[in-house]
This record gives structure tokens, C-alpha cells and sequence, in this order.
């Protein structure tokens, strides 16, 4: 996600953006991968240190979903894909956070290590299987996408809404992606921020939900709470700091997300920042807000800074060892002037520049087919059933008013045919 954003926006907009009763009958798409964290969270007895005990964490999904449908929400959970794009460096990242897991995680087991409160131990490998497995016990409609599922999770969530006003929305992004303050159209709400409060007055007759309800027995079930949320709206995040939306996507490309963030904000982009704003506390963070702003005022839209000549010491470290064998590199405007500045590396600046035009395109949920796949993708160590079967579950928009074909090769009506408020107004139309 964008690096800090959250813990700013949250200490920053506290008591400005209020939590507010979410619609009877609304709809959570909720992010599958990063839904299985919160969850193993609740789960007090899965002791990772062991392994894993799955029936808590099947327990902890159980008792979520219920929580959740008891207050009349309507579930759709998105998974990521195999294709990955512009992450090449955030995943080397986490692959070596990883390899720090695994350690620690040996450490304890063979060496007699003591765990410490900071220890964090790798993800158990079958948590995600379990996840989706005890969705499809409980009727949750699961769909995999291509590839990263934030963008789809914020479209499916702006094709739901269309034609509602702002405050009026029915379908909510449900995650823990600081990514989803960005996105065009998109009200979020963050992981464990859904409190429910009882409503006798409102419901009437309630019912006690079914931990596996079938198709019908959803349609009949009345909610039994109220569900109160903080909701976060780009539109209303803008409006209470002051700025444009365009300042506001300067800004976030400037702190670093996963595209971006491995690049220096001081001379790898074209808006101007001091030396002395380095990391991501809150007042950097304020300082790169007002530096966005003046840009966006200035007409200025972030992208690579310009192939000019730039301070050697610079261009060092943007270049990589072996980037005298690169073609597409000019090392330097002339002898005399070699030491003293060199012209920005053609291939790093690509680079740069495709990964702003990627987070842009990303938060104003724009196509994203044209740019390139990322090279040498670790493959999930699944056998060839698992992937045919991720095959046939990619996101597709159809599903919403279509019908489409079931695994068991019986016709099944689209998404929003299933959902009570979809069903009454097409009756009503």
C-alpha cells in the first residue's frame, strides 16, 4: 500500500470522517488475501508456532461470516491471480521478510529459540486453501482474478454503486490496502471496522442466521443488527485536507506505494523535493502533501524526472553494475564534463515513468492490459488441478447480471440476481 498513509489519515481526519450506518443488504467485496490476516488475528487458539490449527481458523471464518450476514451484508471475496505486474521489486522484498519468517521459525523449533512478542512466524501454507474452502461451505460467492484483485475489488464496488450519490452507495471495498484511500469511486472500509449494533425497533421478527444458508434461505433471512462503519471516500478525504484530487494523487505516488516507493522522491520524479524529506512520518508526509499541492497547482502531473544532466553522485545510485553493457544507457555529455555530471539512465527513467503511469492507471481504474507482465514470477506451489480449477474461477463482470455456468455445469443466475435488493427493484422495474 502507500507507506503511511493510514496511520496519517486516521490521527489526521480523527473526528472528521465519523463512522455511519452502512444499508440493509449491502454489499462487502471484501480482498480473500488479506482477509485471511485479520481473521487469523480473532483466532486465538491457531498457533502458527505449531504449524497451524486449522479448525480455529475455520471457527474464526465461521463466526465472522455470521457476524457479518447478521447485519443483512451480502459477501463477494476476491482472490489475486497469477499475473503479476510492476512488483517485481516489492515482491524480492517480501521474499526476503520471508526468509527471516522461516529462520525465526527454526530458530524455534530445532534451536530452542524463545519466542519473543516481535517474532512473527511464517503463514501457515494451507491458511488460504482453508479460507476459501470454508467460504464455499458457507455459500460466500469467492471468484479469483487474473491478476492483483485491489483494482477489480474497487471496480466491482464503482459498478455496483453507479447512478447512487455519494453517501448513498450499496457495495463497499472491504480490506486492509492503504491503496483503497486512492482509488476513483471506491468507499472503503478498513478490516475489523465494522461494529454492529442492535436495532430492535428496525428489525422486526429476527431471525437467527443459518451458518450455511442456501440460495433461498438468504433471500428469507431478516438481519438481526445494524452494521456502523468508518467509510473512507477519495472524493471526502480530499475535501477535508484542502487539496485537489490531483494533488492528492501526486502525493501518494511521492510517499511510495508498491510501484513506486523503491525509487527516490528526490531526483527520480519530476516534482521538486528537499533532501531533508526522507521516510514517512507525519510531518514528512504534511511537507510532501504541500509540495504536491503546489505542483498540481502548477499543472504539473507526477511522472520520471526529465533526461537532463543530473550530479554523478546521483546517477550512481539509480544506476546497477552491469549498466555500461546496456545500449540504452548514455554514460556521459562529453570526457571534460564525465565526473562531473552524466545523463540519467534511458532505462531507469523507463522505469520511473512506468511505474507512476501504472499507479495512476491502477487508482483511476483505468485498463491496465497494456502494461507488461513482470519477468521470473514464482509459481505457486500447486498441482496442475489447483490451477486449472484457479482457471475457471478468474473475475468476471458477467456474473453480475448474466447467467453464467456453474462448476457442476448447471446454469446459475448472475451475482446480483441472488441479492435481495437487486431482485426487488428488477420486480419493480
Amino acid at each position: 500500500g502507500i507507506r503511511g498513509l493510514q496511520n496519517y489519515l486516521a490521527t489526521k481526519l480523527d473526528g472528521v470522517v465519523l463512522p455511519t450506518t452502512l444499508p440493509v443488504n449491502a454489499t462487502l467485496v471484501i480482498d480473500g488475501d488479506g482477509w485471511v490476516f485479520q481473521l487469523l488475528e480473532t483466532s486465538h487458539d491457531f498457533r502458527p508456532e505449531l504449524g497451524g490449527c486449522y479448525n480455529s481458523l475455520e471457527e474464526s471464518i465461521a463466526a465472522e461470516v455470521t457476524r457479518l450476514r447478521s447485519c443483512g451484508l451480502n459477501l463477494l471475496v476476491l482472490f489475486d491471480g497469477p499475473d503479476q505486474k510492476m512488483k517485481s521489486d516489492t515482491r524480492a522484498a517480501r521474499a526476503t521478510d520471508h526468509e527471516e519468517q522461516w529462520a525465526k521459525f527454526y530458530d524455534f523449533c530445532e534451536e530452542n529459540v524463545k519466542r519473543t512478542d516481535n517474532d512473527t512466524f511464517p503463514l501457515p501454507p494451507l491458511s488460504q486453501k482453508q479460507l476459501y474452502a470454508t467460504l464455499k461451505k458457507l455459500g460466500v460467492a469467492c471468484k479469483s482474478c487474473s491478476g492483483e484483485a485491489d483494482q477489480e475489488i474497487a471496480k466491482a464496488v464503482q459498478f455496483g454503486n453507479k447512478d447512487l450519490a455519494v453517501g448513498e452507495e450499496t457495495h463497499f471495498a472491504y480490506g486492509r490496502d492503504s491503496d483503497y484511500f486512492a482509488m476513483k469511486d471506491c468507499p472503503y472500509i478498513a478490516f475489523g471496522g465494522i461494529a454492529l449494533v442492535e436495532n430492535e425497533a428496525l428489525f422486526t421478527s429476527p431471525q437467527r442466521m443459518r451458518v450455511t444458508p442456501t440460495k433461498a434461505s438468504l433471500l428469507r433471512q431478516k438481519p438481526t443488527h445494524q452494521a456502523v462503519a468508518r467509510v473512507w471516500r477519495r472524493i471526502e478525504i480530499c475535501e477535508a485536507l484542502g487539496v485537489s484530487e490531483n494533488t492528492f494523487l501526486n502525493w501518494v505516488v511521492l510517499i511510495g506505494n508498491d510501484y513506486t516507493g523503491h525509487f527516490d522522491r528526490h531526483c527520480d520524479f519530476n516534482i521538486a523535493v528537499p533532501s531533508e524529506l526522507r521516510g514517512h512520518r507525519p510531518d514528512v508526509l504534511e511537507e510532501l502533501l504541500a509540495v504536491a499541492a503546489v505542483a498540481a497547482e502548477e499543472g504539473v502531473v507526477v511522472g520520471a524526472a526529465s533526461l537532463t544532466a543530473i550530479p554523478a553522485a546521483d546517477l550512481a545510485a539509480t544506476t546497477t553494475v552491469d549498466s555500461v553493457d546496456n545500449p540504452e544507457i548514455v554514460v556521459g555529455i562529453s570526457a571534460p564534463a564525465l565526473g562531473e555530471s552524466s545523463v540519467r539512465c534511458r532505462e531507469h527513467h523507463r522505469k520511473v515513468q512506468l511505474a507512476v503511469d501504472y499507479s495512476l492507471a491502477v487508482y483511476q481504474l483505468q485498463a491496465l492490459d497494456h502494461f507488461p507482465l513482470d519477468s521470473g514470477l514464482i509459481q505457486d506451489e500447486a498441482d496442475e488441478d489447483d490451477r486449472v480449477h484457479a482457471s475457471n474461477r478468474f473475475f468476471d463482470f458477467s456474473i453480475y447480471d448474466t447467467p453464467w455456468v456453474g462448476e457442476d455445469g448447471e446454469v446459475e443466475e448472475g451475482y446480483f440476481a441472488t441479492l435481495p435488493h437487486y431482485a426487488a427493484s428488477q420486480a419493480g422495474s
